[in-house]
């Protein structure tokens, strides 16, 4: 992937963080780390994810946290069924 598709991948990403209300880095770079490893449709179309966004009350530290545990889950998940 050439650098500029890979940054306006990115912008697109960042720019989907904050229409959905994901203010901070980490909440963004949490969000965007999950799209770099499973792909933009799968984690925009994750139930867990679209609640994650939709609760708007909830502090960006707790969304963040909420990300990277999906990521992580979804990960070993992954490692699992590929025999890793």
């Amino acid at each position: 992937m050439q650098l500029d598709q890979l940054d306006a991948q990115l912008d697109a990403v960042i720019a989907h963080c904050r229409k959905a209300g994901l203010k901070s880095q980490r909440a963004v770079a949490s969000y965007a780390l999950a799209c770099s490893l499973f792909g933009n449709d799968r984690v925009a179309g994750d139930p867990s994810i679209i609640g994650i966004l939709a609760d708007r009350s909830s502090p960006q530290i707790d969304r963040a946290l909420l990300i990277e545990m999906w990521t992580a889950s979804a990960y070993s998940d992954y490692r699992r069924s590929h025999g890793g």
